[in-house]
């Protein structure tokens, strides 16, 4: 991991103090939040990390999590669908309803608010109402305190076997590049960086010739990188 003390300037080497990868760092009220493959991490200085407590099946793997404008988090659990907590973690409730299976594998937060996502072999689902504030026209403004990550990304459907599907939704200019890596760290299929305006973009990864595994999907900014991992099945 690395961190800035000046707008992303510069940039530190940190080592964290938990034995397990850390995916989509969140903001939250006094502390970072983030999720390791079982539990739902805290922290102070993202150095030191805690797990929260949870009451989930043992072993159950998290596949994803987002957050709102309303400081609600949404997260995908296996065998469990989606669940959402209004208090940073510290209680979950499920609103898998309407949901044919309960194995989500990814979410996407769309412009207008509403939470997409991409359970098993089973299409793209969508909310039946808004969960978050619509990000801004241009011109308007939000405040600091409210205003969202500078981007958002999806991937379906996840596992895959052939084709993936990279959906991403910029929210301003950015110099962009994707990556997939295995799980020895190396980059197995990329694309170049290029610069691209504010808007929703769509990319189709092949996949076809690696073996069966997790991999992680990179997708990189002139602002930082966020992560998503993908399961690959034959």
């Amino acid at each position: 991991m690395y961190k800035t003390t000046d707008n992303g300037q510069t940039f530190t080497q940190v080592n964290l103090s938990v034995p397990d990868v850390l995916y989509e760092m969140i903001p939250g009220n006094d502390s970072i939040y983030a999720f390791s493959n079982y539990y739902i991490m805290k922290s102070k200085d993202a150095i030191t990390w805690t797990a929260i407590p949870n009451n989930f099946p043992a072993n159950s793997l998290i596949f994803d999590m987002v957050k709102t404008s309303k400081d609600t988090l949404y997260l995908s659990v296996e065998g469990l669908g989606v669940l959402y907590s209004t208090d940073w973690a510290k209680t979950w409730t499920n609103v898998s309803s309407g949901l044919e299976v309960n194995q989500v594998f990814g979410f996407y937060l769309s412009r207008d608010g509403h939470l997409f996502c991409s359970p098993s072999n089973s299409g793209i689902y969508k909310s039946t109402k808004a969960v978050s504030q619509p990000l801004p026209l241009a011109g308007m403004t939000y405040p600091a305190a409210k205003s969202a990550e500078s981007y958002s990304i999806n991937v379906y459907p996840n596992p895959v076997n052939l084709i993936l599907n990279v959906g991403y939704m910029l929210k301003e200019d950015r110099y962009v590049k994707l990556g997939l890596v295995n799980s020895a760290g190396e980059v197995v299929r990329k694309t170049p960086e290029q610069f691209q305006a504010a808007g929703d973009y769509s990319y189709k990864m092949n996949i076809a010739g690696l073996s069966p595994g997790v991999y992680y999907l990179n997708i990189e900014t002139d602002k930082g990188t966020d992560v998503k991992k993908v399961m690959i099945h034959k």
